[in-house]
């Protein structure tokens, strides 16, 4: 009886043994297919990880670069019209010192030859008439209305001076004038800033002055 027992109890312990072998390796086969399964899920999770960032880096570059062409444009909106405002002011400036400017013209000697003999030559060329009215502003000296009339050869010319006249002259003959007075050169608005533009044009920039 003992020996059955013994016997029986080997068999059991044997049938034990086997089962928690079985049991072992069926476990290190399942921990196995998990750590895989494991492997994979982070090997995908890395991967889809990595396309977030790449997205999220994608837009913010473009988020960056919309920000900073935006931000350009206004730079550049804003300098235009800084630009723009500064040259109105300018022409504004301009306009109020002409006259001013004009005047200390017609009191200087080789200034004023200058703006009255072109004057009577344009007229020679764009009136017609055998005679010629010149009204001047005071200032106009006798030598100096010689050398007008001396342009003229061909034509009866005729001064007089018209105190109402701050600077200038008109030349006039068969209902036609050639009005080249201050008031006069003042009126053409388009052409006063035309030319106080090409003064500012031609003027050096302040900013290069600066670095030379």
């Amino acid at each position: 009886m003992s020996d059955d027992v013994s016997i029986l109890a080997a068999q059991t312990e044997a049938m034990v043994a086997q089962l928690r072998r079985f049991e072992s390796d069926q476990v290190g086969e399942t921990l196995d297919r998990g750590h895989g399964a494991a492997r994979v899920l982070v090997k995908q999770a890395f991967a889809h990880a990595r396309a977030a960032v790449h997205k999220a880096v994608q837009r913010e570059r473009q988020r960056l670069a919309a920000e900073t062409l935006k931000a350009r444009a206004q730079d550049e909106t804003r300098a235009r019209l800084a630009d723009q405002a500064r040259l109105a002011q300018l022409l504004t400036l301009g306009r109020q010192r002409l006259p001013s400017v004009l005047q200390s013209r017609w009191q200087d000697a080789e200034a004023r030859q200058r703006w009255t003999q072109g004057a009577v030559l344009e007229a020679q060329q764009r009136l017609l008439g055998r005679r010629f009215t010149i009204e001047h502003a005071p200032g106009l000296p006798a030598a100096e209305q010689v050398a007008l009339r001396n342009l003229c050869p061909d034509r009866e010319v005729v001064f007089a001076q018209l105190d109402d006249l701050q600077a200038g002259l008109r030349v006039s003959t068969s209902g036609a004038m050639l009005d080249a007075s201050l008031a006069s050169l003042l009126t053409d608005r388009e052409r006063l800033d035309s030319q106080l533009l090409a003064i500012y044009q031609d003027m050096p920039d302040p900013e290069t002055q600066a670095d030379a």
